[in-house]
């Protein structure tokens, strides 16, 4: 039996790399995204989230990608909180823990996976 498994300190690593969190996976602001609007910014993490979950939505340690999540979760509030100059318990109440902004007749919002309930095929 063949099992696919997502290498966690690897993606990490990556969005370490990348700016997102720390070399220890405590997510970071996004400075250089704080001047996009909101929706755009929420977008851009999306963009980030999906591309990852998706590769790996049928990897055996699925769970373990809650860690990634939760960086790319926490890094978006800090950039938005960075952005408006609010905590991240404030941004939380603002927006919602899925980080929804409203963008005229459009609703933007983090793309999060509840990954309790889902079972793998």
């Amino acid at each position: 039996l063949i099992k696919f498994k997502a290498p966690i300190r690897k993606l990490i690593k990556k969005l370490y790399e990348k700016k997102f969190c720390t070399i220890n996976g405590f997510p970071t602001s996004r400075k250089s995204w704080t001047v996009l609007e909101d929706h755009v910014i929420i977008t851009n993490f999306n963009s980030v989230l999906r591309k990852l979950l998706g590769y790996y939505s049928k990897a055996h340690n699925q769970k373990s990608l809650r860690n990634i999540q939760y960086i790319l979760q926490y890094s978006c509030a800090m950039t938005l909180g960075h952005k408006h100059r609010l905590n991240i318990p404030k941004i939380f109440k603002k927006f919602g823990t899925t980080l929804k902004v409203d963008n005229g007749n459009n609703q933007t919002c983090l793309a999060l996976e509840n990954f309790s309930k889902k079972k793998r095929v």
